[in-house]
């Protein structure tokens, strides 16, 4: 009994879900708070990762793009110059747009400044133009001298004719100068700027 004569009473003992964290020592919840503290920075590490992965993926995509856009850019340009290449080819034949039948056949042959001898047939039903212009029915492409439209041939009662069409430097036939329907023989020579031609019927 105590001194007062009251009988002293017993401490109820506490559950244990009320004090196991008490039972841990210091260096556990350490450890504990180190261990997340890990998983997260691992976690925030591959998040990382990803989003630049996913980055580097999308910009090596546009860069494919655009050089497949680029190839393609090429191929066109490349296309194109052949195709503008071709048409020079076909402008530098000096040959007649159009072919009119029946009509006198017409070679004329020109004379170039190297010598080689080119030669050039016309079928002679109307008319047709000389001169430095591709809309010409020959073109003479190589001599600056010569008027985008110089002269024309004609065939009027049968016979062939020039006429110069108010050229710059004028229309010569064996040497003399000449301005409407002067009528030509066959293998007579024509005299444009630099360029002559040998006519033959």
């Amino acid at each position: 009994m105590s001194p007062t004569g009251a009988t002293p009473e017993k401490t109820q003992p506490q559950p244990w879900y009320n004090t196991w964290y008490k039972k841990i020592p210091v260096w556990g919840y350490v450890a504990t708070g180190f261990f997340l503290v890990l998983i997260i920075a691992l976690f925030i590490r591959a998040r990382q990762k990803k989003v630049a992965r996913l980055v580097a993926e999308e910009a090596e995509r546009k860069r494919m793009a655009a050089e497949q856009e680029a190839t393609q850019k090429k191929a066109a340009a490349e296309a194109a110059s052949r195709a503008e290449e071709e048409k020079k080819k076909l402008d530098e034949q000096l040959t007649v747009k159009k072919a009119a039948a029946p009509g006198l056949k017409t070679k004329l042959s020109v004379l170039g400044n190297s010598g080689d001898q080119r030669d050039y047939g016309i079928s002679l039903s109307d008319r047709a133009f000389i001169g430095r212009s591709t809309e010409c029915d020959l073109a003479i492409r190589d001599d600056e001298e010569i008027s985008k439209r110089h002269c024309e041939l004609t065939i009027e009662g049968g016979y062939v004719m020039i006429s110069d069409l108010n050229s710059t430097n004028g229309t010569f036939v064996n040497g003399m100068p000449v301005k409407t329907g002067h009528r030509l023989k066959s293998g007579d020579l024509v005299l444009l700027g630099r360029t002559e031609l040998r006519i033959t019927f």
